[in-house]
């Protein structure tokens, strides 16, 4: 029943111009303008409180009175993709002969916005990795190396959203905002950019 399982659609109308988050107990929701004058809005949630309402994410986030409030006008475009179970972290080593990338290196919380820098980032390593073993290195040290720099920059982010995961499960997200200073919080969810 603690596994998260993650949701996503997208929707037409009043599309706002920032990322906007909704807690709530054993999950979240998050909306954001994507082309087209479209919103996404796509969250994660623990699968016991997905099972109280059937796996049926509108039923879920009718649960939220303010993220109800703010998905009222919008009008769904796609049907609710829902996957899972997720797994934090990096990615097991199915072969240590293979250079991975973006959340197939490491998946870490949507939350952080991060996603597509990691996976720039991972990638362009991984493009350096392959273009060394071409120039004579060895493949496996060139794989081997790759994993290093991605462990590193992943580090800092998924200890930070570990604590912010139990923060929120606990239900205390609310009460905390207000403490932690938004420059920091952003760059605790940050990748942090060494390799």
């Amino acid at each position: 029943g603690r596994r998260l399982f993650g949701f996503k659609a997208h929707f037409a109308g009043a599309a706002g111009d920032a990322v906007e988050l909704y807690f709530f107990a054993g999950g979240y929701c998050g909306l954001a303008p994507i082309e087209d004058g479209k919103t996404n809005v796509c969250g994660l949630a623990r699968e016991d409180l997905l099972g109280e309402h059937d796996f049926c994410v509108e039923r879920l986030l009718a649960t939220v009175p303010h993220l109800q409030e703010r998905l009222h006008p919008l009008e769904r475009l796609t049907r609710w993709h829902v996957g899972g179970p997720l797994s934090f972290g990096p990615a097991p080593i199915a072969d240590s002969a293979l250079l991975a990338a973006g959340d197939a290196a490491c998946f870490v919380d949507p939350f952080t916005g991060s996603g597509l820098l990691a996976a720039i980032e991972t990638g362009s390593w991984a493009g350096e990795a392959a273009v060394r073993a071409a120039q004579g290195e060895d493949w496996i040290s060139c794989c081997a190396e790759h994993r290093r720099r991605c462990a590193g920059l992943y580090r800092r982010q998924l200890a930070t959203t570990s604590m912010i995961r139990r923060l929120l499960s606990l239900g205390w997200a609310e009460s905390l905002v207000g403490l932690l200073p938004g420059r920091l919080m952003f760059r605790l969810t940050r990748p942090n950019g060494r390799g």
